[in-house]
């Protein structure tokens, strides 16, 4: 019977210990969580804007862009697959790899061959158990995006978009983002989305003055749009000869 007593004393302790765990736990996330929504609703209205932007700049260009083009014999896509870097998130990783899972089968049936790349170690660890080939992968950026880590995910997709998937064993026709939206405490959607190319829509509303965009090649060393005019600018000073003509005035103003 002593015996006995001992084993359920055992027991209750190792409860009471589990239930401190999950208290600390519990208290940690609801900390992390507030601090992620805060972000999340900050973030909305810039990006509901920059996709507004976009598309009005897809819809009303004059000249054609590699970024809105199609191939007309498509062989490849890429699927950018947004995971999480730890557990404990629910369904927020396995509900975007189910996306994932099903968009690669609809690309497949269409006849295309899907290049995977992946954001956050669950993702990379259900491919690499599966033995599934990966394109690229990035870790470690999840718990704390930036924008660093956003443009150079971004420079490697559009790189393989603009190379030709007929002929470059690296490029793709189509670019499609896989991740979890969130909508409320409760409410976390996966969603899949084609990126690239971008889709003109044809507007529907009363007709009136419409804007009208010019592609032009951007000036920047190194362009985040990966255009030509990269080529045109010598290493080192961006502007040079506005820079110059700023170092003269000064000197005239100082005197010198």
């Amino acid at each position: 019977m002593g015996a006995q007593l001992r084993i359920y004393r055992r027991r209750i302790r190792s409860v009471k210990a589990t239930k401190k765990i999950t208290k600390a736990m519990e208290l940690i996330s609801a900390s992390r969580i507030v601090k992620a929504q805060q972000r999340v609703n900050a973030s909305t209205p810039y990006a509901n804007e920059l996709t507004r932007a976009v598309t009005a700049v897809a819809s009303f260009a004059s000249v054609d862009h590699p970024l809105t083009s199609f191939e007309p014999n498509p062989k490849r896509a890429a699927v950018l697959l947004i995971t999480a870097d730890r557990g404990m998130a629910g369904a927020y990783s396995s509900s975007a790899i189910k996306e994932g899972d099903q968009l690669i089968a609809a690309l497949r049936q269409r006849g295309l061959d899907a290049k995977v790349y992946i954001v956050g170690r669950k993702g990379l660890s259900y491919y690499k158990f599966r033995d599934r080939a990966i394109a690229k992968s990035w870790t470690g950026i999840s718990d704390n995006p930036t924008y660093a880590s956003a443009r150079e995910i971004g420079q490697e997709l559009i790189k393989a978009f603009i190379a030709d998937s007929a002929t470059d064993p690296d490029g793709v026709a189509e670019l499609h983002v896989v991740y979890t939206e969130f909508r409320s405490m409760v409410t976390q959607e996966a969603m899949a989305k084609r990126m690239l190319p971008l889709e003109v829509v044809e507007s529907s509303g009363p007709a009136g003055l419409l804007p009208m965009y010019e592609f032009r090649n951007c000036r920047w060393r190194r362009c985040a749009c990966l255009c030509d005019g990269r080529k045109r600018v010598r290493d080192g000073n961006r502007y040079p000869n506005r820079n110059r003509a700023r170092s003269a005035s000064y000197r005239t103003s100082r005197g010198r």
